[in-house]
């Protein structure tokens, strides 16, 4: 108990802009700036959203024209629907493998998780290379009317001032199977993120009441849609999901963070993905080696 507040104060310099943004991540920072992408126009306007108000969406069609990107993600689903398994702390979720998998380069999911163009786009928000720290397919079991809890209330996600997570909904989601729901300008720098900020090096959970106060024409972006909705978002602004009532969800997960971030990646390497990782891109590479 003694340590809690040496530990808070380490954890309010390490992620004080001036040092998480350019001294920790300097080195990731002169990678991009060495090597900037080259954006479409596409690419582009996700980008300048995320700046914007945290979020983006887009489809998978539309980022990937005719590569079916659909049908391959689905496909996996559909055969291993079988071995899903209650594996998280949230008894709202079943994932399809376990919570740190081994890298497996014929999974369909980690390789879109290190695509070139979802990496251009993460690496040019977050104006640095960024490492992949986990990636993970869920299906989300409805829970009537039970009370919300763990992530399907209001919070920020911990520690880093800027990070960014792509979902990618392989069901149809409508407002009663648990869509993602975020609360616009509520990152760093825009005008709600003083409200319920982080607590380093926790997140925040504000109670539902005093997010109401907000006002109502700013908040409760509710992303519904069709199987292939993608979105980008700077989870350290205001959201909650997954609260499914009546119908479940399937939905992936890839989270993207600063080389600085203290987590260990949640998976495992071999020798066998060691000799792949050679023959990626340099943004893969480095989002995959730690």
């Amino acid at each position: 108990m003694r340590c809690k507040p040496l530990l808070r104060l380490y954890f309010r310099l390490k992620t004080w802009w001036p040092v998480w943004y350019y001294a920790l991540n300097s080195r990731a920072r002169k990678k991009l700036h060495a090597d900037p992408p080259v954006l479409d126009n596409l690419q582009r306007r996700i980008v300048r959203e995320l700046r914007k108000s945290g979020i983006a969406t887009t489809t998978l069609e539309e980022l990937f024209p005719g590569e079916h990107w659909l049908e391959r993600l689905t496909a996996y689903v559909d055969q291993h629907r079988h071995e899903v398994v209650a594996q998280t702390k949230k008894p709202y979720l079943k994932n399809f493998w376990e919570v740190h998998p081994p890298l497996d380069f014929d999974n369909p999911y980690l390789q879109l998780s290190v695509n070139q163009c979802i990496l251009d786009i993460v690496n040019s928000y977050m104006q640095m290379y960024t490492k992949l720290n986990y990636y993970f397919l869920a299906q989300t079991i409805p829970v009537g009317n039970a009370r919300e809890t763990k992530s399907q209330r209001w919070h920020r996600d911990p520690e880093e001032p800027r990070m960014c997570k792509m979902f990618i909904y392989l069901s149809d989601v409508d407002e009663t199977a648990g869509p993602f729901i975020y609360i616009p300008y509520t990152v760093r720098g825009q005008k709600w993120s003083h409200l319920f900020p982080q607590k380093s090096p926790s997140g925040n959970y504000p109670p539902e009441e005093s997010v109401n106060k907000i006002p109502q024409h700013e908040t409760r972006l509710t992303i519904t849609g069709a199987a292939g909705t993608v979105i980008f978002c700077d989870t350290t602004g205001l959201h909650r999901g997954g609260y499914a009532t009546v119908k479940e969800r399937v939905m992936f997960t890839a989270f993207y963070t600063s080389p600085c971030w203290s987590e260990p990646p949640r998976y495992k390497r071999s020798d066998t993905s060691r000799r792949y990782l050679n023959d990626l891109s340099p943004q893969a590479r480095y989002a995959l080696e730690h």
